[in-house]
């Protein structure tokens, strides 16, 4: 019911884009539909001259570079996103790429250096 009412107060074009996001959906279909719908990858990381490693840096080598940063502890990734106003944030589980899986996601911006 609370799902339904979110939705109902959200845009059509937000609304399309929430019908899409659900918890274990696989990411990487996700994020295309995301792309399709005129959400644009924000590039948290684009003036640090940090060095990625791990899951970070399968991410960057696939093109995906609105990865925030993914967890040591636990295989946990940030992504951000923002269509005009709006900002969504991505939260993934899985360390490899084409397993990840939408684990929870929020509608706010990060904030950039």
């Amino acid at each position: 019911m609370l799902a339904l009412l979110c939705a109902a107060a959200l845009s059509p074009a937000t609304a399309a884009t929430a019908a899409k996001l659900h918890a274990g959906a696989p990411f990487l279909p996700t994020r295309q539909h995301l792309l399709a719908q005129g959400w644009q990858p924000l590039e948290v990381h684009r003036h640090d001259d940090d060095e990625f490693m791990g899951t970070e840096k399968a991410l960057r080598q696939q093109a995906i570079a609105e990865v925030e940063s993914c967890a040591m502890d636990r295989a946990i990734c940030i992504f951000n996103y923002r269509k005009g106003r709006q900002c969504l944030r991505l939260f993934t589980e899985g360390e490899q790429v084409s397993k990840m899986k939408i684990h929870r996601w929020a509608r706010e911006c990060v904030q950039l250096h």
